[in-house]
């Protein structure tokens, strides 16, 4: 090889790695902002104990158990609704045959 030439492959190596390391700090500058935009938005540290859940929470953990109840009772319809087929299903095959 030439000098050129590996003084070309040098330069594009760095090139690369300073191009690397820029989309690195770009990243984590990214991620502290995000974090800085968390702990703004939660206030920091919990001023609240644990045990005490705030009104939404509360409405939400409501709303998800009512959710679940429903899909319960649509379950077991639908659970009911195919037992009710098949019992008529075997009644017709079995009518045939008395």
């Amino acid at each position: 090889m030439s000098e050129k030439s590996v003084e070309a492959a040098a330069e594009l190596s760095a090139k690369d790695l300073k191009e690397k390391k820029e989309k690195v700090e770009e990243k984590a500058s990214r991620k502290e902002r995000k974090k800085e935009v968390v702990e703004v938005r939660g206030g920091g540290t919990h001023s609240q104990p644990d045990t005490a859940l705030s009104p939404g929470s509360h409405r939400r953990r409501r709303m998800e158990l009512r959710k679940k109840k429903k899909k319960l009772l649509r379950m077991e319809r639908r659970r009911m609704k195919e037992k009710k087929k098949m019992r008529k299903k075997k009644r017709r095959m079995t009518k045939g045959l008395r």
